[in-house]
């Protein structure tokens, strides 16, 4: 028996298929997570100022709720009314189980106190107890 033919006949080759699915699927994630990170900041709101703003990362089950100056509350640029809010954040509430569920409220700095106390108030009816507000550090706005 000869061996050496087996196996120096066999030559080592690249796999180029795993390297393509893999740049694929990055380049998926990139693409969806910067449209969503996007899609906030699009909603037109000027937030209010402060010196000791805080910064903190996102979770996976961030809630952002927009509050504009108008009084309208979005989530995801779709204007909801209080009651369907409420429905909205009981649901995500129920469905999501042991996975904490926080909402990052945006309020615009001249909107309404009495438009904020609605949305926490249908946090509040929902049994969400992780809620918070977003803001920009004064120091940050005066230099841009």
């Amino acid at each position: 028996m000869n061996f050496r033919e087996v196996f120096e006949a066999r030559e080592d080759s690249f796999q180029i298929a795993p390297l393509i699915d893999i740049v694929f699927i990055l380049l998926v994630f990139f693409i969806v997570t910067g449209a969503l990170a996007a899609e906030e900041k699009e909603t037109r709101i000027r937030l209010p100022e402060t010196s000791s703003a805080v910064t903190r990362r996102r979770q996976r089950l961030d809630i952002v709720v927009n509050v504009t100056q108008a009084g309208q509350i979005l989530i995801h640029n779709q204007v909801y009314s209080v009651e369907k809010l409420r429905k909205v954040l009981a649901e995500v509430q129920r469905t999501a189980r042991s996975v904490p569920v926080s909402v990052i409220i945006r309020a615009d700095g001249k909107s309404l106190h009495e438009d904020v106390v609605k949305v926490i108030d249908a946090c509040a009816s929902a049994r969400l107890k992780n809620v918070s507000f977003v803001s920009v550090n004064a120091r940050e706005s005066e230099i841009k």
